[in-house]
């Protein structure tokens, strides 16, 4: 029901003040859009009238319009249906709670349906555009679609954007939007009097392309970071078109791509043989990333119903054989095996055997870590390794608790001692070794901060400096740590202590062969230059004209040097030229030079640089420090101490309030300098973290901590690990009232995990472990510490036998009892157990394999594929692929995709056809009767010419029975 506003206050209350009033009726609707009597290019209807709320939109093909079709909007636009070459009539009521305001009768006629519209940046400029010039080329995948014609009357600009359409310029309805590339400019008939300018068009991916992506994204779904790097570099861009619930993917953009490159990227990602990724983005700047498109009407089919046109040229087939395979292998997920094996071997080591089949298969392996996997076995299963023992008899604790001091109360200040024994089901072993640590004060720093060279600048006073750094926590601080020292004030320049490297390489100089090269170097201050120091030596050997002297390692010389001078003597096998030459270097950062110069003669007579040192004395204050300690944990910040010049009273330089920092500048003079250092540490710390306790051997199944009293000796029980999974087991604040009521730590072992020590050696063919029961009772390998791998053929009790004495799976260390022994993971039977028919080196690669056949297409091309004696052949064709990230399932699943795709003829043909729903990337069905190849093809690009603006282009096809894209393309590449 429709608001009416009339006697809006029909009943009146009493009150004490004025009554509301109501608001004044809206203003007469105008600013019609489209124009009134002009021409709709769009569905939008828009109007605009002050103050309304509400609005009657009339529309008709009569006038005055009577027909009511969109009641009492809020809106001040209207999307109707609308016929094509109609003249249209509409109004609009105006509606608030003070009245109403219709407006005028307005018209537009829309343009025929086939009409073809252009707008140029954002005016409609269809007349300008010389037909039959516009030709659009639409091609398959992320690549741009491109078009070229030619404006007459007035010239465009190079990109300014620009909309093509069909009837409307509504998004639907667009068959090119993007941007002039190119211009060029030129007549016809006379120059003057009728220029025109030919123009290159190219789509949205141009602009699109303007920006480059940066991010990182960690298994997360494409459709995510696709809208995530739209919003952030396309803003002018939307993406309805971005399928929701994209397969995860792992991805970097590090802006050396752009936008679109990193689209296909994504859709690459989330494809596969059986899905292709497309991405595209489309006339009305709408990104599209997608799996299977909503959006994709398929074209009519092309058969003697809808046959295709025969102008320019009638539809023609191609059958292409060259890329047809029959049997396909496939090469998945490696292992490398971790040592030597040798011929015969039939359990082959690997560090995971998960990604092989439990139930057997087919593996390629090669015998050597570099080269190429070339023998195919067969397995017969794997062992998967997992659980693990000791070497020895059985094992208690062999590694003390890991300890740190704490912030906070609880215990005494004093030495505590901390062990822990492993629990089975049978009993308790022993105490581990000892643990110790002293509670009660934080520990000072135990390194000094580093001190750089000094530089000019207000800094300390002239003589010799210390510096401490003490660490700051909630309860106090601590003593300053070790000290370093500094001098400062008037520093004399000494001549360098090193000799520059001259390396002689091939260059266009003319240094002689068997001569000596030989280069010292000085360091020039404001006052002066020093002598030369130790002089670099190189030997010419290169031909005369055909080399050059590089130098590197110039020294740097101290603060107050301003640059450096290269002093050079040549030498005829012992006897001096004569003549030094020097090349000035304006820096003191340089620490190298190419192409030695002969630069400026300095002497004649054989003077090696200055005869004394002139540079004089570097006034030098400003300290640089580094690797200022950091604090353990508890530590919130860091104070630095420093002496006055010549002094030992440590005085506060400055304080640090965090516990990452670890440079500083002093510039502080020594009467600027603070407090006195503590001569008695205030931190305080009387907890203790227990935050590393060894998990036992199996059958462990907790473990129980001990501790002293302070100063004490017996172990008291602190409490139990209830698993043997975790090692930290938390701080301890207990005081030692509560723990001297504990049970005391076992003086006897019951846990039958009984570890005496001992020793297996290099050689031995048996290995005592704690328990046999994680291996193999006929045979496999086994993990040592130290990365040894050895082969054993089975196992007595706890022993395992079999070992050989040397090469291949042989003890070649010294193992100690306690040490960790692990069941290798292996891949078995090979070869129904008689072993690989080559020795493999250690990194020799393990891959699965899988060879599937087409055994109709093999026979298929057989007959085609005759011999010279008219027989057919075996009609096989080999192709591999290469992926390690597969395992067998997805491995035989991609060779048969692959398979069903190329191991029939592909089939291409062209047509023409003015049906508007043929684009690239759809499927068309094409059957004439027997003419030619029936089926289904996806086109690859249509190329779309106009013979008038009036009817629909004419669009010639190219279609292929396989889709190739850009995705595809790509990974053909990278598993090929």
């Amino acid at each position: 029901m429709r608001f009416q506003p009339s006697k809006p206050w029909t009943k009146r209350r009493r009150t004490t003040g004025a009554g509301p009033t109501a608001p004044a009726a809206p203003d007469t609707p105008s600013t019609p859009s489209p124009a009134d009597t002009g021409t709709a290019y769009y569905t939008l209807l828009s109007w605009v009238s002050a103050r309304a709320t509400n609005f009657d939109v009339y529309l008709s093909t009569v006038n005055p319009p009577t027909t009511i079709v969109a009641p009492q909007i809020q809106s001040t636009s209207y999307i109707p249906t609308l016929l094509p070459g109609t003249t249209y009539y509409w109004k609009i009521v105006a509606f608030n709670a003070g009245g109403s305001a219709t407006g005028p009768v307005w018209s537009f006629t829309t343009s025929a349906a086939r009409t073809t519209l252009f707008e140029l940046a954002g005016d409609v400029v269809t007349s300008r555009v010389r037909f039959p010039s516009l030709t659009i080329h639409d091609v398959l995948g992320a690549q741009p679609n491109t078009g070229s014609c030619v404006f007459g009357d007035t010239a465009p600009n190079a990109g300014e954007g620009l909309k093509i359409g069909l009837g409307t310029l509504d998004d639907s309805a667009l068959i090119f939007g993007g941007e002039i590339q190119s211009l060029d400019q030129t007549y016809a008939g006379l120059p003057n009097v009728n220029p025109v300018w030919p123009v290159s068009l190219i789509d949205h991916t141009f602009r699109l392309n303007k920006r480059r992506p940066y991010g990182t994204w960690v298994e997360t779904s494409a459709s995510v970071i696709a809208r995530a790097i739209a919003v952030r570099y396309a803003p002018d861009f939307t993406t309805v078109g971005v399928q929701d619930g994209l397969p995860n993917v792992s991805i970097i953009f590090d802006g050396s791509e752009d936008f679109m490159t990193c689209m296909r990227r994504l859709a690459t990602a989330i494809s596969d043989f059986t899905v292709v990724g497309k991405t595209k983005v489309d006339y009305a700047r709408d990104i599209k990333l997608f799996l299977i498109d909503p959006d994709a009407e398929q074209p009519d089919p092309i058969n003697t119903t809808h046959p295709p046109l025969d102008k320019p040229s009638p539809i023609e087939f191609s059958i292409d054989h060259s890329q047809i395979r029959t049997r396909v292998s496939g090469k998945g997920h490696s292992e490398a095996i971790p040592t030597d094996v040798s011929i015969g071997e039939t359990i082959l080591p690997v560090p995971d055997a998960v990604m092989f089949n439990v139930n057997g298969g087919t593996a390629i392996t090669g015998v050597t870590s570099s080269g190429a996997q070339a023998q195919v076995v067969t397995y017969e299963g794997v062992q998967l390794g997992g659980g693990g023992s000791l070497v020895g008899p059985g094992a208690a604790p062999s590694v003390a608790p890991l300890l740190a001091v704490s912030v906070g109360a609880g215990l005494s200040s004093g030495l505590y001692g901390y062990a822990y024994t492993d629990v089975t089901a049978s009993g308790e072993s022993l105490p581990s070794p000892l643990g110790t640590i002293t509670v009660g004060t934080y520990p000072a720093p135990t390194s000094a901060p580093a001190v750089g060279t000094p530089t000019a600048g207000t800094g300390p006073d002239a003589g010799v400096h210390l510096y401490g750094v003490s660490y700051v926590t909630a309860t106090g601080e601590t003593v300053p740590g070790p000290t370093s020292s500094v001098t400062t004030g008037s520093v004399p320049i000494a001549a360098p202590s090193s000799a520059p490297t001259l390396t002689e390489v091939a260059g266009t100089q003319f240094w002689a062969p068997g001569d000596h090269v030989q280069v010292g170097v000085t360091f020039v201050t404001a006052a002066g230059e020093t002598t030369v120091g130790p002089a670099g030596t190189v030997v010419i050997a290169l031909p005369f004209g055909n080399n050059q002297i590089d130098v590197s390692n110039i020294p740097l010389g101290p603060g107050g040097t301003v640059s450096r001078k290269l002093y050079r003597i040549q030498v005829t096998g012992t006897t001096p030229t004569g003549n030094i030459f020097v090349v000035a270097i304006g820096d003191n950062v340089s620490t190298t030079l190419t192409n030695l110069q002969a630069g400026s003669l300095y002497s004649s007579s054989g003077q090696f640089g200055p005869v004394s040192n002139t540079a004089g004395n570097s006034d030098v204050h400003v300290v640089p420090l580094s690797a200022i300690p950091l604090g353990p944990s508890g530590t919130t910040g860091r104070k630095i101490y420093r002496t006055a010049a010549g002094g030992s009273q440590l005085k506060l330089l400055t304080t640090i309030s965090d516990n990452s920092t670890t440079t500083w500048i002093d510039g502080a003079t020594d009467a600027s300098l603070g407090s006195n250092a503590l001569a008695v540490g205030s931190a305080t710390a009387n907890q203790v973290a227990i935050f590393y306790v060894s998990t036992g051997p199996s059958p462990t199944t907790s473990r129980n901590i001990y501790r002293t009293l302070v100063n004490g000796s017996q172990l008291y029980l602190w409490g139990p690990i209830a698993d043997n999974v975790n090692t930290n087991a938390g701080l301890d604040n207990v005081p030692d009232a509560v723990i001297a009521g504990n049970a005391i730590a076992p003086t006897s072992d019951t846990s039958g995990l009984t570890q005496p020590s001992g020793q297996v050696n290099a050689g031995s063919t048996t290995l005592l472990t704690a328990s046999a029961g994680p291996f193999q009772f006929n045979g496999g390998w086994a993990i040592l510490g130290g990365g040894q791998t050895v082969r054993y053929t089975g196992y007595s009790g706890n022993t395992l036998t079999g070992i050989p004495a040397s090469g291949p799976g042989a003890i070649t260390t010294t193992v100690l009892y306690g040490s960790q022994v692990l069941p290798s993971p292996a891949v078995v039977g090979i070869n129904q157990w008689n072993g690989v028919p080559l020795a493999m080196a250690k990194g020799s690669a393990v891959a699965i394999w899988v060879q599937r056949d087409d055994l109709s297409a093999q026979a298929a091309l057989g007959q085609l594929e005759l011999d010279e004696d008219g027989n057919p052949t075996d009609g096989i064709r080999e192709y591999t692929i290469t992926d390690g990230r597969f395992g067998e399932d997805l491995l035989i699943a991609t060779c048969d995709a692959d398979l069903a795709q190329f191991s029939r003829p592909i089939v291409s043909c062209q047509y023409s056809t003015r049906d508007p729903k043929t684009k690239a990337g759809r499927t068309v069905s094409i059957d004439l009767g027997g003419f030619g190849e029936a089926g289904d093809y996806t086109i690859q690009s249509v190329d779309l010419s106009f013979d008038s603006p009036y009817t629909l282009p004419l669009r010639r096809v190219t279609a292929s029975s396989t889709a190739f894209t850009l995705a595809q393309l790509l990974q053909r590449v990278l598993i090929g």
